[in-house]
């Protein structure tokens, strides 16, 4: 897994949760100033307010085999 992602919410407000099997964290993007990068190994999911849109920006061209369809077992760390 190599692809890193920059996140900016264009408009409303997007909650990330993120997990790398150590730590757990959400953020809340909610201004176009506000950039989340996601590394390889970040399991994550977002939900979405309402008229949210989200910018995405990738390392690299989409890849199925990179992503993380389940989260880490057990609980994460800080």
């Amino acid at each position: 897994m190599h692809t890193r992602q920059a996140l900016i919410a264009i408009s409303g407000s997007v909650s990330v949760y993120m997990n790398d099997g150590i730590t757990e964290d959400t953020i809340i993007l909610s201004r176009p100033g506000q950039c989340l990068l996601v590394e390889p190994k970040d399991w994550h999911t977002m939900t979405f307010g309402s008229g949210a849109v989200l910018l995405v920006m990738s390392s690299h061209p989409y890849d199925r085999s990179e992503y993380i369809d389940t989260p880490y077992e057990g609980p994460a760390h800080d």
